[in-house]
Parts: structure tokens; sequence; C-alpha cells
């Protein structure tokens, strides 16, 4: 695939260029009707391009729909993922999408240092959290990952768990050995999630670990906003067919997601 394509932003552009008088959120109108200083601040081009509901315009649906499935598409080969979901408000969707999909109803464990993100996920998939507890490091100072016996006694003290949730890596930047965890989690039928907000980078470069996916991960969910040159709350869920499905992932974005995305590029 050509990565030096960019077909979603060139959809948006194209329509911006195209001169039309939008009846169609947001209210600024293309910058139309937005404030001196917020033209002034932003500029007139990122207003001309900031859309949403003419995503479901009968006219532009199919073209637009084209346009960002090919742009995930374009994601998921670059990140080694068999399918991308551009996130609109962050990787927090992403986590909560993944423990939904995967875990609704059912334990999962989890470690004890989790992004509140993950509380929230396991709140709303009604899910029964199984901690694992981090290691403090006087030396360093920090709190680390829960080494991967940690995990795996907890998914032998605990055999109907449907998935483990891992971060990586800390926010710290501590990555633990996650395809031992997930040749473990495997092994015994579990689901692999990983919070990977501070490893978008991961995998981009031989100086840098192997990102999540590559290590065994079913579900990853990344910010690509912290460490790379997206916009603020832009992320995505990259995924493996196969333990999760991707339907279930599908509809539960579907739902905890905004029906008018911002079209940002």
């Amino acid at each position: 695939m050509n990565q030096n394509e960019a077909p979603f932003l060139e959809a948006v552009q194209a329509y911006a260029d195209a001169g039309i008088v939008p009846f169609h959120t947001p209210g600024h109108k293309q910058g139309r009707g937005a404030s001196p200083a917020l033209v002034e601040s932003l500029g007139p081009r990122a207003l001309r391009i900031d859309v949403s509901d003419v995503l479901l315009s009968p006219r532009y649906n199919d073209s637009w729909t084209a346009a960002l499935s090919a742009a995930e598409r374009l994601a998921a080969d670059l990140l080694g993922a068999d399918y991308c979901y551009f996130l609109a408000n962050g990787t927090s969707g992403g986590v909560h999408a993944m423990v939904m999909a995967a875990a609704a109803g059912r334990k999962i464990i989890v470690a004890r240092s989790s992004h509140r993100s993950v509380i929230g996920a396991v709140i709303l998939a009604d899910a029964w959290p199984v901690y694992v507890d981090p290691v403090y490091d006087p030396e360093l100072g920090l709190w680390l990952p829960p080494p991967p016996a940690a995990w795996e006694r907890a998914m032998d003290a605990h055999p109907d768990a449907a998935a483990v949730l891992v971060t990586y890596p800390t926010y710290e930047g501590v990555a633990l050995d996650l395809q031992r965890v997930a040749e473990a989690a495997h092994a015994r039928g579990l689901a692999v999630l990983v919070d990977e907000a501070h490893g978008a980078h991961f995998g981009l470069h031989p100086a840098l670990p192997p990102r999540a996916l590559a290590l065994g991960a079913d579900l990853s969910a990344q910010s690509p906003h912290k460490l790379l040159g997206s916009l603020t709350q832009a992320s995505w869920l990259l995924g493996r067919r196969g333990r999760v499905e991707q339907d279930a992932v599908a509809a539960v974005l579907g739902v905890l997601q905004t029906t008018s995305q911002s079209a940002r590029g």
C-alpha cells in the first residue's frame, strides 16, 4: 500500500474547496460564523476543514466512508494490524471498547496501577477485575509493571477470566515482557488487551521496542496524539482477528463514540 496517500484528509480538503454552502454542523459554517479571535488563532483553513455531520449526508456518505475506510486500512497496514479504527475521543474510548468487546460480564485480569480508563471500562462492561500488583523499585523511585510470573499466577487462580489487560509501556516508559504474558494468556484461552497509549511510536524504528501486536496482543489502543504528529485526542484501536470478534469491537465503538465525529485530519 502507498503510505504517501492521505485519502481522508484529501476528501476533507476537496469538500472544503468545493465552495459548498453548508447546512450542517458545526455552527461556524466552515469559519463563516466564527469569531474573529478564533479565526486569527486557528487560521481560516483549519476552520474550513472542520466538518462533521456531512459524513452522514446521502450525497457524500459513500465517498466519505470509502475515504475513511481507506485511511484506516493504510494505518492497519503500516502498524501490522488486521484492522484499525480511528477514535474521536482519545485512547480512553479504545480502552473502554476493548474491555466491553472482550470481557463484558466476565473476569478480567488488570494491573492495580492501570490508568483510570481501565477502571471505567470495567464498570461499563460490568466486568470483574482481578488485580495484579506492581513492584516498587526504590532505586528508581518508580512502580514497575507486575512481573510476568504474577500475571501467570493470576491466570491460574482465575481460569474463568476472559482477558488480561496490560499497560505497555507504563507512563514512565517501562515495558514489561509482553510476549511472555501474551503467550501465557493465549495458552489458557484468554484474550490479550493492551493499553499502549504511550507506545504509538513503538515498532517505527529498529532501536525502539516492538509494538504490542507484534508481541501477541489481540487489541491495542494507542495515542498518536501523545507521541506522533496527530492532533489532540486523535487515537486509534488496532486489532488482530481471532480471539475477539471484530464485529463486536465495531458495534461497541458505534455505541461509545459520537455520531457526529469531527473530520479533523
